[in-house]
């Protein structure tokens, strides 16, 4: 439905772990919705309530513009902090946001979140195009598994 009135969004969490989990989880269901998503965490211990009391519109609307970040940036480097740089985790971490930047219908943009995730993740660009390739191939499979398999409830319950 906010498909229908907007083509970008940006989504307000709180800044504990629980809305950067929601944060990740939300923005999901927006990009498959052809959003283009930036996401905005307040500080620890306001939520977008207790943030707008306590500031003035103007300020509000300076903090908004300046604090929210696109979705595989803000993805990336949250997570980016967690690997330690332990490169197991980074991997995992690039599969990641890899996936998120799979869920994006325009070939344009997926682009360029390849060549930021490419310097922020300080990689090839060739490899991330790569593995994103792949993740898509592997996404394709299992859409057309699951086509599949509800043509066949179809048949089966139409006999």
């Amino acid at each position: 439905m906010v498909s229908r009135l907007a083509k970008r969004i940006t989504i307000l969490y709180d800044g504990d772990s629980a809305g950067i989990k929601a944060a990740l989880r939300g923005t999901h269901i927006a990009l498959e919705a052809g959003l283009q998503v930036k996401v905005l965490l307040f500080p620890e211990g306001e939520d977008p309530d207790s943030f707008a009391q306590k500031t003035s519109r103007e300020a509000l609307a300076e903090y908004l513009e300046n604090e929210a970040q696109d979705i595989v940036h803000f993805q990336g480097k949250l997570l980016l902090e967690e690997t330690k740089n332990d490169p197991v985790k980074k991997a995992g971490l690039i599969r990641d946001v890899l996936e998120t930047i799979a869920i994006v219908k325009e070939h344009t943009l997926q682009t360029l979140y390849i060549q930021e995730s490419a310097r922020l993740f300080n990689m090839d660009e060739r490899i991330l195009f790569q593995e994103l390739a792949a993740i898509q191939r592997k996404q394709q499979i299992e859409e057309d598994k699951a086509t599949a398999r509800d043509k066949m409830r179809i048949v089966h319950t139409q006999n």
